[in-house]
């Protein structure tokens, strides 16, 4: 049986995250690009290993028999190798992208459905609830007009780029009813301050699959 990451009380959450994430970021990561080691889940690989080894990260298919609408399809695996112990980050359902910036920060692009992604980080400390960014959280944390771009369109996309010091570059964009053309944002997410800004970017090029 895995443990899996409990995803609880995101004031809680949050602080916790953010004093272990602010103390990993002083000793490991004084800049990490999201480039490096990535795998896209499912696919041929199904497994990330950790810069050092140390970790590995699987995705796992769940037998699902005909008709069955259970709603789980895979699951990522966390494997610490040195420790002989496994947990369950969480179950997905559509593709994710997995990126090793770092050997005890995991960042998880998560394309759930056809109308939305969201990014999770995840420390390997198993004590660390993750940190969700999704359309909720960033509609909280950003000013009231960049927000109703998020709230006004049934279709919204959030992923990393890039992770520098305690702040993770993020990619937002949609469409929908208030943006039938869509619309595109630069962004940057910071743990220490659990506080987020993004600016207009037009025409980039959002990288999906």
């Amino acid at each position: 049986m895995y443990s899996q990451a409990n995803f609880s009380n995101e004031s809680v959450v949050s602080i916790n995250f953010r004093i272990v994430f602010a103390c990993l970021v002083l000793v490991l990561i004084p800049s990490a690009l999201l480039g490096g080691k990535v795998e896209t889940f499912p696919g041929t690989a199904n497994e990330l290993p950790s810069p050092n080894g140390q970790f590995l990260v699987r995705s796992i298919n769940y037998g699902i028999a005909p008709g069955d609408f259970s709603g789980k399809f895979h699951a990522l695996i966390l494997e610490d190798r040195r420790a002989g112990k496994s947990r369950k980050l969480y179950d997905y359902l559509g593709k994710v992208m997995v990126f090793g910036t770092v050997d005890n920060v995991l960042v998880v692009n998560d394309y759930y459905t056809d109308r939305g992604a969201r990014v999770l980080v995840f420390v390997t400390d198993e004590t660390t609830p993750p940190v969700v960014i999704d359309k909720n959280r960033m509609v909280k944390l950003l000013d009231p007009i960049t927000s109703r771009h998020l709230i006004g369109n049934d279709h919204v996309y959030i992923a990393a780029s890039k992770l520098e010091g305690d702040t993770l570059a993020l990619r937002l964009w949609g469409y929908g009813a208030q943006d039938a053309k869509g619309f595109y944002f630069s962004c940057d997410y910071s743990f220490e301050r659990n506080t987020a800004s993004c600016r207009a970017n037009s025409g980039a090029s959002k990288g999906v699959f």
